[in-house]
């Protein structure tokens, strides 16, 4: 066939064809790449965003291997108990799990940090600063004593302020009151007076309707609504000042991860990408209309934090925040580093900044 084609073309593109075709002789097949099938818990339910989000993530996965790793999603509590997710990770009695590192900042302090900031910058700067400003790095010497490789996969927009049967118009109203927080919100609640309860998802609704709990947050309206929480709340309320930015990691087992070729690790790191990068396209224009389809099927009220009790929590989220950058180094180092990248935003966004009142 090559002679063939060599036979119709001029004498130059048949030296160039015959050096190729040499080139191509002599290059050695790559051999077939290991193929893993692993189970993945989560703290999820399959029929929620989340669930259907994390599903997609493994399919991207799949994809961008030609199906060499194939996760196997579980939805909450299926496999194992959401506060063992971690410690199973760790172990190797399973090799990967998709999940929220804010239900494990006991273990590892700085998961906190990534999980959500209370009062902290937009989604766009924090993604900008996990893989352009070293977060990420920062995050990973957290895991790296527990034998876990972390990639943050998701990133869920500023959350709702919570769900409440009281109105809340003063730090008072927290005094006493039993409320599902998790993360660094509930350390501001708690020293606000509160009996902070932390819950995976799945069992938010019964405790709350079974008066374990007087008050719950869990997520966003889009992420909310498949729960029903607002069927037992009178209001609720925004903004969500505890959590700026909601990300969801994909943690593996660093023996696991060993295991993954370069291409491999390459591949599921830029499958997580693209996750990030459709939650962050598709969430924000879809909260209204779940929020409008909540206010249809239950009958509560949507209230606003006052600016002056916005400004007394924050007030007591700085001792938080200092109090946690004392005791923990590699808190104050991911502190110090968000804010000197914060800072490179500033003068673009200065020079970007638009008039008020356009339309």
């Amino acid at each position: 066939m090559l002679e063939k084609l060599l036979s119709h073309c001029g004498s130059g593109f048949a030296v160039s064809a015959i050096a190729l075709a040499a080139a191509l002789s002599s290059v050695t097949p790559v051999s077939a790449q290991e193929a893993f099938h692993l189970d993945m818990p989560t703290n999820m339910s399959r029929n929620s965003y989340l669930g259907e989000m994390a599903q997609r993530m493994t399919d991207d996965i799949r994809l961008a291997t030609g199906g060499d790793i194939d996760l196997k999603f579980h939805e909450d509590g299926e496999l194992i108990p959401v506060p063992e997710i971690l410690n199973a990770v760790s172990t190797g009695a399973v090799p990967a799990a998709f999940t929220w590192t804010g239900f494990f900042g006991g273990t590892i302090p700085v998961g906190k940090y990534f999980a959500g900031t209370p009062f902290g910058p937009d989604t766009e700067v924090l993604a900008s600063w996990i893989w352009e400003g070293g977060g990420l790095d920062i995050l990973q010497k957290g895991f790296d004593p527990i034998g876990v490789q972390i990639l943050p996969c998701a990133a869920q927009p500023r959350e709702s302020g919570g769900y409440y049967n009281k109105e809340m118009d003063s730090l008072e109203a927290y005094q006493g009151m039993k409320i599902r927080m998790s993360g660094w919100g509930g350390e501001v609640l708690t020293k606000l007076g509160a009996s902070v309860v932390a819950l995976p998802g799945s069992e938010i609704y019964l405790a709350m309707e079974r008066g374990r709990i007087d008050a719950t947050e869990y997520a966003s309206p889009l992420l909310d609504e498949s729960h029903k929480f607002y069927k037992l709340a009178k209001y609720y309320y925004f903004p969500g000042w505890h959590q700026s930015t909601a990300w969801n990691s994909l943690i593996i087992n660093q023996n696991t991860w060993n295991q993954f070729s370069d291409e491999q690790k390459a591949q599921v790191t830029l499958a997580c990408r693209a996750t990030v990068q459709r939650t962050m396209a598709e969430t924000i224009p879809l909260q209204i209309d779940a929020l409008n389809r909540m206010k249809a099927d239950g009958d509560f009220e949507v209230r606003k934090f006052s600016p002056e009790l916005i400004k007394q929590i924050h007030a007591v989220w700085l001792e938080v925040l200092a109090e946690n950058r004392a005791k923990y180094p590699l808190i104050d180092e991911a502190h110090a580093s968000l804010q000197e990248h914060v800072k490179r935003y500033a003068p673009w966004n200065e020079l970007q900044a638009l008039p008020a009142g356009l339309e």
